[in-house]
């Protein structure tokens, strides 16, 4: 298998120096927001009657240099963390045209160089 990777014209590839933890999860969603009104009724508001896709990944094993490299490319001005498109090729070779979705870049030091990271992307249709 392959690694994952995101890439752009006129950005550096990023390669994964680890695949996927899996499953890998991917969801479909409507844009709503829900609540619950004084009286108790919940009340939902349809922002949008597309259905939208997401994709999180999951890697357990990244090094420090794979985090200044998601940094790097997560910074460049043709990414610019959620504004523009990116690609995303899974370890299938299978590929998406995707946008950042995290509110923040978060990762935890799971062992000594090793750290874990989430990673939410949006599929553009």
């Amino acid at each position: 298998m392959a690694s994952p990777t995101f890439s752009k014209a006129g950005v550096t590839t990023l390669t994964f120096s680890d695949g996927e933890s899996f499953p890998i999860t991917r969801t479909d969603s409507k844009r709503q927001l829900r609540g619950i009104a004084m009286g108790g009724s919940v009340k939902i508001l349809t922002l949008s009657s597309n259905q939208e896709q997401y994709i999180d990944l999951i890697f357990n094993q990244l090094t420090s240099t794979d985090i200044t490299n998601i940094k790097a490319f997560l910074d460049d001005a043709n990414i610019n963390w959620s504004a523009n498109t990116f690609t995303y090729t899974d370890s299938e070779s299978n590929t998406f045209t995707v946008r950042f979705w995290n509110d923040a870049l978060i990762y935890n030091r799971i062992f000594l160089n090793l750290y874990a990271v989430s990673i939410r992307l949006r599929v553009e249709t």
